[in-house]
């Protein structure tokens, strides 16, 4: 990798680290934290978990539907190259 591309990949990494430090300032900067820990500590885990696992499963799902649609007889896709483009997809 050459040394405009590692510090584009850097300055976009840190351009995402920055997004996602002022998004939970902005929506917990009213917020009393102990509150919302304890919420958090008392919250019913198997609740928890059935979300984090349905999102597993849409992100799955939407991966398959990529590799569908971009699959074609000479062009091969990998499973990790699906997530990313479905990432990609999310956040843009």
């Amino acid at each position: 990798m050459d040394k405009a591309k590692l510090k584009k990949y850097v300055l976009n990494f840190a351009l995402f680290v920055l997004l996602i430090i002022i998004t939970f300032w902005i929506i917990f900067k009213d917020q009393d934290i102990s509150l919302t820990w304890e919420t958090i500590k008392n919250s019913n885990w198997t609740f928890i978990l059935i979300g984090t696992l349905s999102m597993f499963t849409f992100l799955s799902v939407e991966a398959l539907n990529i590799r569908k649609n971009v699959k074609t007889s000479w062009r091969k896709i990998k499973v990790y190259k699906q997530f990313k483009i479905f990432i990609h997809r999310i956040f843009l």
